[in-house]
């Protein structure tokens, strides 16, 4: 993928499902050190850095994330890999993992990292495609590129360490439908597209009581 083109002509501002991650993260962000795993080109942190103490965003392109902080110079970012994070032990209150599980190549590396990162009491949030029909049915990487999604049973199998875990679902069939139009206009035609303002009340309605998205947050022991 040419990621110069992607980020100078395509991902220069947060989509509404990136907005939505944000709103949903914000309690347990503000006035927090904050590590976000899987940055790309930092939307979350762009959103975020007037609510924290601090923030670092991690990614694994050195273009992507040098990009990144040219947008958002009051964050910090790293060129790093989940299951190799550089930073201290107990060195952060909150990690976002959000829509990064599911590329991973050991999701249960990432998490230990996690857990070292965060101080006692820190909360990770997780974010990530359910295993549900719907949901798969409308991810076509899940066919074509063997995008994966989880059930809560095995994103718990990944946190026996961590407490106080609970789960929502969100996202909806036309928010998700969306989003297949959406890739298919950036990766075939190089071009952006966001919701209309018509479809974004129906999306953020239907992502309060969703099916498609698991969001996990739980506590360090």
């Amino acid at each position: 993928m040419n990621y110069e083109r992607s980020i100078s002509s395509i991902d220069l501002h947060p989509s509404l499902a990136q907005k939505m991650i944000y709103e949903f993260c914000k309690p347990y962000i503000k006035g927090k050190d904050v590590l976000d795993v899987g940055c790309w080109a930092g939307y979350f942190e762009r959103l975020a850095v007037k609510d924290v103490k601090s923030i670092v965003g991690v990614d694994i392109d050195p273009f992507v994330i040098g990009e990144a902080q040219k947008l958002t110079p009051k964050a910090t970012f790293k060129v790093a890999f989940g299951e190799k994070l550089p930073l201290k032990a107990n060195s952060v209150d909150t990690v976002i993992f959000a829509e990064v599980i599911e590329h991973v190549q050991n999701e249960q590396k990432c998490i230990d990292e996690i857990y070292r990162v965060l101080r006692p009491g820190g909360t990770v949030i997780i974010m990530t495609p359910r295993k549900h029909f719907l949901s798969i049915l409308l991810d076509p990487a899940y066919f074509l590129l063997k995008h994966r999604h989880y059930s809560i049973e095995e994103l718990k199998r990944c946190l026996t360490k961590f407490r106080n875990i609970t789960y929502s679902y969100h996202y909806g069939v036309v928010g998700r439908s969306f989003d297949i139009v959406a890739l298919l206009v950036k990766h075939v035609f190089k071009k952006r597209i966001d919701v209309p303002s018509l479809l974004e009340p129906i999306v953020r309605a239907e992502n309060k009581k969703g099916f498609a998205g698991i969001f996990v947050v739980a506590t360090k022991q």
